[in-house]
């Protein structure tokens, strides 16, 4: 088992403190989940809390967040080219 963040469980399953829970739906920060064993019981878990995933769901977390990471930086890459260009044309911070 290892720790994810809640927000990263892809296939919606994952472990606190032993008990399994199944995601349901989310509200703003409140993920609502289920217990698989007594599918009655709900709970809300924040979008901040860190669950545990079995080994085969953390290595597909890490893959997501490795291509997230990816897009974010090419995109970064991006917005400083064109505040480059901004800043070579003399454009002013504010008006």
């Amino acid at each position: 088992m290892k720790d994810v963040n809640i927000c990263h469980v892809f296939n919606g399953v994952f472990f606190v403190e032993g008990i399994k829970y199944q995601y349901i739906n989310s509200y703003n920060t409140r993920i609502i989940c289920k217990e698989v064993e007594n599918p009655e019981k709900e709970i809300q878990f924040s979008s901040y809390s860190i669950v545990q995933v079995e080994d085969a769901e953390a290595i597909k977390v890490k893959r997501f967040l490795k291509d997230v990471i990816g897009r974010t930086k090419a995109s970064l890459n991006e917005y400083e080219k064109d505040m480059e260009s901004l800043n070579k044309q003399n454009v002013p911070d504010q008006f």
